[in-house]
């Protein structure tokens, strides 16, 4: 039986409630950058072109860590198709161990990359200003992993539009807190684009934290709720999460 225009209609919206939110909330995460630059370049130029040469080093392994953990929304979602709410939790604290494992050596990529940039030519000022903006947006790493676990947890049970008002939080806080750390508002020093860096870092952990708290405060999702007891380690669900998202944030990786 052929689907009328109205079942057509019906099923295109489904589609974009789905789809909508989780295209916004990766923009978010390109529009990050750019607001970054574009404030660090009010500020100088050399801060300019620190911010810009840093964003490109640290970016792909922002992105690794995304690919890496972008599977969790398939994972919960199979559960969630098969009933299997109670295995929910213990899915995410296997993959809270998979984002420890990624997160902090993303850290101390991060925070060794500035030796890459003795090769970039750039002027000493600006090399500096780059080397301190990376060694602030280093520990934001482990937060990233956290929020795309978080990210999985909630979309993969169909909260995709609460992940992607957190998202655009973010991004609109971010510029506020680039602006006090940029010219060294309410008693802070004028960081210039050093200041853009911690902004950064703060928000990587912010954003999974608003998520915890939405967690907390949402009673339909008590039943799978990862705020409990940590799971014992589950090699075999860890090995899975692992074997899944590895290709994923190898090719996101060398696209970036």
């Amino acid at each position: 039986m052929q689907k009328t225009f109205s079942m057509v209609w019906l099923e295109a919206r489904a589609l974009l409630r789905l789809a909508l939110p989780l295209a916004a909330a990766q923009l978010v995460m390109c529009l990050a950058g750019l607001v970054d630059t574009l404030m660090a370049g009010h500020y100088s130029a050399a801060d300019l072109a620190a911010v810009a040469v840093g964003f490109t080093v640290w970016i792909p392994i922002n992105v690794f860590l995304v690919g890496l953990l972008m599977c969790m929304t398939a994972f919960v979602a199979h559960l969630v198709g098969a009933g299997q709410f109670s295995k929910i939790p213990d899915l995410i604290h296997q993959g809270f161990r998979l984002s420890l494992l990624f997160g902090v050596p993303g850290l101390v990529l991060v925070y060794l990359s500035p030796l890459l940039l003795t090769y970039t030519g750039l002027n000493p000022e600006t090399r500096e200003i780059a080397t301190a903006y990376l060694y602030a947006v280093a520990w934001g790493m482990p937060g990233v992993a956290l929020n795309q676990l978080l990210r999985g947890y909630l979309e993969g049970q169909a909260y995709s539009r609460p992940v992607m008002v957190i998202q655009l939080l973010s991004l609109v806080l971010n510029i506020p807190f680039n602006y006090v750390m940029i010219y060294g508002k309410l008693g802070l020093p004028a960081l210039g684009g050093i200041g853009c860096g911690y902004a950064t870092a703060l928000i990587m952990w912010l954003a999974p934290l608003f998520m915890l708290i939405y967690i907390m405060l949402n009673p339909q999702l008590q039943q799978t709720s990862p705020l409990r007891r940590l799971a014992p380690l589950h090699r075999d669900t860890l090995y899975s999460l692992f074997k899944v998202g590895t290709p994923v944030g190898c090719m996101l990786l060398f696209r970036s």
